[in-house]
């Protein structure tokens, strides 16, 4: 005789069969039917039709309703069309709506004239998004708590990860497959760009990559993939510079690495804006090497931004555990002359000096005496450069994050 199931928890078998959701597995199928039609499909069709790659590239942005779709959203939770209600509705119609465009889409030659293709993918995918939205809300109403448990069926179909299901915000799932994808694409575009580049140096690219791919500790790992402030120190600036300098050489174009270098100046503008836009006079920064317990200054982001802070008048209290103007030497020497020659006025020796009158707190370290400061003595506000603060910091009503 079988063992007696716990009482309120139904089979998987039984979920899976109820008409309900039978309907929502149908749904989420058809919800990701019309974005095939709109990528890959599209894409081959404008290829086998003599299309340029500019053509197909531009038309990639297609799919923007599907980033947009939230500034329509409010409007299809607010208004119900008539007779099968807000959710059902909407569902129906948006059906019937890609029933249609998409039999006009097939009726369609790219070859003759690209503007109806066009028109009618953009309205697929407005059509799609906006289905989207109604069966995401629609899945939400009518699930039940028991029905949760499909979470243990997505482990089945996704234990080649190794790693636990998660239940996450929809908009969290949406903005992981997002990521994973450019990420993916960034990858493909950064082999190819440094192979570019080898080949002409006369380079075995292939070897060159397949050594990278052995490292596990730093390139192909977490490390370098947390939200934080922008790269520094003595290697990562100089080394991109000399790639980029070979490739002008040699005439090779490499684009994504160049934007790398433009990525992570828009990082430290966007703390001096944010700085510029409020009404702050005096700043507290804390923490000013590029890593956290050294006093390695070169090319440190942070005095950067200490430089570019003092340049527009506003009063700079700098606290560091680390760094001593006596003690620096070399290059790190050099650097600071060159950027920061007055940083002995400039630096206090506890960080609750730095944080006394200042209006805006700038941290990027996360020492114990900073933390304890912060939460002893609360800035006005505080940009956190970090990303590792702790709860207790993050809780705080002046916090904001840099990039969360």
């Amino acid at each position: 005789m079988s063992a007696p199931r716990a009482t309120g928890q139904p089979r998987l078998r039984e979920v899976l069969a109820s008409p309900k959701m039978l309907a929502i597995l149908l749904l989420g199928a058809a919800s990701g039917f019309p974005n095939q039609i709109t990528e890959s499909a599209l894409q081959a069709w404008l290829k086998d039709a003599g299309a340029t790659n500019i053509t197909i590239g531009v038309m990639s942005y297609v799919a923007l309703p599907y980033l947009l779709k939230f500034l329509w959203a409010p409007f299809i939770d607010r208004y119900p069309l008539p007779l099968l209600g807000r959710r059902r509705g909407w569902i129906l119609a948006m059906q019937v709506a890609l029933a249609a465009t998409i039999a006009l889409f097939a009726l369609q030659n790219p070859g003759v004239a690209l503007a109806p293709v066009t028109a009618c993918a953009v309205a697929i995918v407005f059509f799609s998004a906006t289905q989207d939205i109604a069966f995401d809300a629609y899945r939400t109403d009518v699930s039940l708590p028991s029905e949760r448990g499909l979470a243990a069926a997505a482990t089945n179909l996704f234990g080649f990860l190794d790693q636990p299901v998660r239940i996450v915000d929809f908009r969290v799932a949406e903005a992981l497959k997002y990521a994973c994808n450019a990420f993916h694409a960034t990858k493909v575009s950064f082999a190819n760009e440094v192979s570019r580049l080898f080949r002409l140096l006369g380079v075995e690219s292939r070897e060159v990559m397949s050594l990278f791919c052995l490292d596990q500790v730093l390139n192909v790992s977490p490390a370098y993939l947390r939200p934080g402030f922008a790269f520094g120190g003595s290697c990562l600036p100089k080394d991109l510079r000399s790639l980029l300098h070979l490739a002008r050489i040699n005439g090779a174009d490499l684009p994504l690495l160049a934007g790398t270098l433009a990525t992570n100046e828009l990082v430290i503008n966007e703390v001096v804006d944010r700085v510029v836009a409020s009404d702050a006079r005096v700043v507290a920064l804390l923490g000013l090497s590029f890593k956290m317990n050294t006093d390695d200054l070169r090319e440190s982001p942070n005095v950067e931004l200490a430089e570019r802070l003092i340049g527009k008048g506003f009063d700079v209290h700098i606290y560091d555990p680390i760094v001593n103007p006596a003690r620096l030497v070399g290059s790190n020497r050099r650097q600071i002359e060159s950027k920061l020659p007055h940083l002995g006025r400039l630096l206090v020796h506890e960080p609750s000096q730095a944080l006394r009158g200042s209006d805006v707190t700038i941290v990027s370290a996360s020492d114990p005496a900073v933390l304890d400061a912060l939460l002893k003595s609360p800035p006005r506000r505080l940009i956190d450069l970090n990303g590792q603060l702790g709860n207790e910091v993050e809780s705080l009503p002046g916090y904001e994050g840099l990039g969360w």
